[in-house]
C-alpha cells in the first residue's frame, strides 16, 4: 500500500475547521439532557426540539446507531456539521482485508479478527522488526508476523497473557515481553515499526511519546478510549488547544453500534435506574440540581431498582422514607429517559467532529516532530466506531 502524507498546513486547516465549528455550537455538543432536562439549546433551536421529542423509539434507536441519517436530520439546524465533516474526514484505506490463512484466527473473537484483517491490509509490506504495544496475548502480532514474515515483539503487562501468547506463537518470529507501558521504558531501536491496534487512552499517549523519543521510523495506531487519561493535553503546537475536558473526550466514544443487544439493554436499564433515582434524589432534596452517581461494580449490576436507590442514597447520605412508592419513581426514570435519549442525539452528532479533533491534534504533533503523517479509516464502522488510522513515518 502506498503511503499518503498529510503535511502540516493540512493538518491545521483541518484542526481549524472543527475548532470553529465547535466554538459555534458549544452550547449544543456540550449539553447534556440526562443532567440537565432543559438544556439551554431547546428556546434557541425550537423546530428541532420538536422534531427529537416526537420521534419514535424505532426512530430513535435508528439514530443513535447510524451517524448518516442523525446528521442528515440535523444538518438544516446545525449550520456546517455535514460539510465540515464531509471535508475532514479521512479517506477510506479501499485495500480488501488480510488473507484469513487455515488456523491464523484460531482462539481470536471474529469481530476482533476482522478488525486485525483490515488493520493489515492498511500497512505496506515490511520486514523490519515490529513492535506490538500493548499486545494482550499478541493477536496483531502473530498475524504480522505470519503475513509478513517479520519479527514482532510484544509488549504485555499481564504475564499470564505473555504466557498464553507465547504458547499461541508456537513457531512464528514473535516474542513476548513483560513491560507496564505506563511505569517502564522499553527500548525502542530506530528502526522499529510501532503497531497499535485500540491501545487505550494513556497507553496510546504513551506510544506516540516513546516512538517519537525513541526516533521509531514508522507508526501505526488505532487509537481509542480517549477519556482512559488523567486529563486532555493538547500535544501539538501548531493549532490553539482546544480545551477538551473530561466530559467531552468521553462524548467521543459513546458509540453502542458493535453493542449486543443484552449489552444495550441493560444499558438502557441502568439509566432508567438512574434517571430515576435522580428524580428521587431532588425530590428528597428539595434541589433541583444534578448529583453524580458513581459508577456500578460487576455485583451490583443485578441490584433491582429499590436496591440501586438504596445504593446510591447511602452514597449521597441520604435517607430513603420508610414505604415509599418506588415503582412510580421508577416510571419516571424511564419517561425522563426517553426524552434525554432524544435530546442528546443533538450531543452525539458531534461525535466524530470530537474524535477528528482529538487525532488531528496527535498527527500535528508527530508533523512537528518530523515525521510524514496520514489518517485513515481502515474497517467499517459496523466493526468498531474507533476506525481511524493515525500512520506515520520518517528516513532513517
Amino acid at each position: 500500500m502506498t503511503l499518503e502524507t498529510m503535511g502540516t498546513a493540512r493538518l491545521i486547516e483541518h484542526c481549524s475547521r472543527l475548532d470553529e465549528l465547535l466554538g459555534r455550537h458549544e452550547r449544543l455538543w456540550r449539553s447534556n439532557a440526562f443532567r440537565d432536562p432543559d438544556p439551554g439549546w431547546l428556546h434557541e433551536h425550537p423546530r428541532l426540539a420538536a422534531i427529537l421529542l416526537d420521534l419514535s423509539e424505532a426512530d430513535l434507536q435508528r439514530l443513535e446507531a447510524n451517524p448518516e441519517p442523525l446528521l442528515e436530520l440535523l444538518d438544516p439546524h446545525v449550520r456546517g456539521l455535514c460539510s465540515t465533516l464531509a471535508a475532514t474526514e479521512p479517506a477510506w484505506v479501499g485495500a480488501e482485508p488480510a488473507p484469513d490463512t487455515p488456523f491464523s484466527n484460531l482462539h481470536v473473537p471474529g469481530r476482533k479478527w476482522a478488525q486485525i484483517r483490515h488493520f493489515m491490509a492498511a500497512l505496506p509490506p515490511a520486514t523490519a522488526p515490529a513492535v506490538d504495544w500493548c499486545s494482550g496475548k499478541g493477536h496483531l502480532g502473530r498475524s504480522v508476523a505470519r503475513l509478513h514474515g517479520r519479527p514482532v515483539r510484544c509488549l504485555e503487562r499481564d504475564p499470564k497473557l505473555c504466557a498464553a501468547g507465547r504458547i499461541l506463537a508456537g513457531g512464528l518470529p514473535v516474542t513476548f515481553e513483560r513491560c507496564d507501558i505506563l511505569q517502564d521504558s522499553p527500548q525502542l531501536g530506530p528502526g522499529d515499526t510501532l503497531l497499535a491496534l485500540h491501545a487505550c487512552g494513556a497507553l496510546h499517549e504513551r506510544m506516540l511519546d516513546a516512538a517519537v523519543a525513541g526516533g521509531s521510523t514508522r507508526i501505526h495506531l488505532a487509537p481509542c478510549c480517549y477519556h482512559l487519561t488523567p486529563a486532555w493535553k493538547a500535544k501539538a503546537r501548531g493549532a490553539p488547544d482546544p480545551g477538551f475536558e473530561a466530559d467531552d473526550l468521553h462524548r467521543a466514544v459513546q458509540d453502542m453500534v458493535t453493542a449486543p443487544a443484552r449489552v444495550r439493554r441493560a444499558r438502557l436499564r441502568e439509566r432508567a435506574f438512574r434517571a430515576g433515582f435522580d428524580a428521587l434524589q431532588r425530590h428528597l432534596r428539595g434541589c433541583d440540581s444534578y448529583l453524580p452517581q458513581p459508577s456500578l461494580k460487576a455485583g451490583q449490576r443485578q441490584l433491582d431498582f429499590p436496591g440501586f436507590c438504596n445504593l446510591m442514597a447511602r452514597h449521597h447520605g441520604l435517607e430513603l422514607p420508610v414505604g415509599m412508592d418506588l415503582p412510580s419513581w421508577l416510571e419516571q426514570g424511564w419517561i425522563r429517559d426517553a426524552r434525554s435519549r432524544r435530546l442528546e442525539l443533538v450531543s452525539q452528532g458531534f461525535r466524530r467532529v470530537l474524535e477528528l479533533r482529538i487525532v488531528l491534534d496527535r498527527a500535528l504533533f508527530l508533523a512537528e516532530a518530523g515525521y510524514a503523517v496520514n489518517l485513515l479509516r481502515f474497517c467499517p464502522r459496523t466493526l468498531t466506531p474507533r476506525n481511524l488510522l493515525l500512520q506515520a513515518w520518517r528516513a532513517r
